[in-house]
């Protein structure tokens, strides 16, 4: 799961943490220079990634999943400055 540095890991992590995924301790160390994080799922890694690299990590192949341009709009263009797009 490759998710971005900066504000948009720090309001999905309370959310992150609800549904059973907490990083290892080392995550929340700005200085660890590691990619890759164990998390409290066995079957679960994160990989700590720029916002704009989060995309490309995805397509190519190295994470499953990616948490996007803001909480609950991964994989949406927008961010929170901007309405939301209706569903169609």
């Amino acid at each position: 799961f490759a998710v971005p540095k900066g504000r948009i890991l720090d309001e999905a992590l309370p959310v992150m943490a609800r549904a059973g995924v907490v990083p290892e301790e080392t995550f929340h160390d700005k200085a660890n220079r590691s990619l890759t994080f164990a998390t409290t799922r066995e079957d679960m890694r994160l990989i700590r990634v720029r916002a704009f690299d989060v995309a490309t990590f995805v397509a190519h192949g190295a994470a499953q999943m990616g948490l996007g341009v803001g909480l609950g709009r991964a994989g949406r263009g927008g961010g929170a400055d901007r309405p939301r797009r209706a569903e169609p």
